[in-house]
């Protein structure tokens, strides 16, 4: 009898301390800005077709590591402000060379995320370039 009583309060226990746990990720997904609902995407009226296509190659490339330029937690969003076109191009084609060199920029984004392994080195030509960043500006 005593051993069924130790069962069954460990098993409130245990039920109280799921329940509650339950409530505290609701409440930390309902207050934390990271956690939140994307806004809205509501599409340009006159894209361009470069910016489609820019769109197409980020969908199919990009989009697995960053997010759409539409979505919140966008760390792409004015990219063109901090570095120009022609390190970008670099940049995605040939991050590994500006790693080897020690670009400061490069070094610091591979530090701010993890130095995780993926490298960019896309095989881009010119064309397709130019609609990634008619995309992203």
């Amino acid at each position: 009898m005593k051993q069924l009583r130790n069962i069954v309060f460990t098993l409130i226990i245990l039920i109280i301390i799921v329940v509650i746990s339950y409530f505290i990720m609701n409440f930390k997904a309902a207050t934390n800005p990271i956690i939140k609902k994307e806004k809205e995407i509501v599409p340009l009226e006159n894209e361009s077709e470069l910016f489609k296509k820019g769109k197409e190659i980020f969908i199919a490339d990009c989009n697995a590591c960053h997010v759409q330029k539409e979505r919140l937690h966008n760390f792409l969003e004015d990219i063109f402000e901090k570095i120009d076109t022609s390190f970008f191009k670099i940049y995605i084609t040939k991050q590994d060379s500006l790693l080897n060199n020690k670009d400061t920029y490069a070094l610091e984004r591979k530090e701010n995320f993890g130095l995780n392994g993926m490298i960019h080195s896309f095989k881009y030509n010119n064309e397709e370039i130019k609609a990634l960043i008619e995309y992203l500006k």
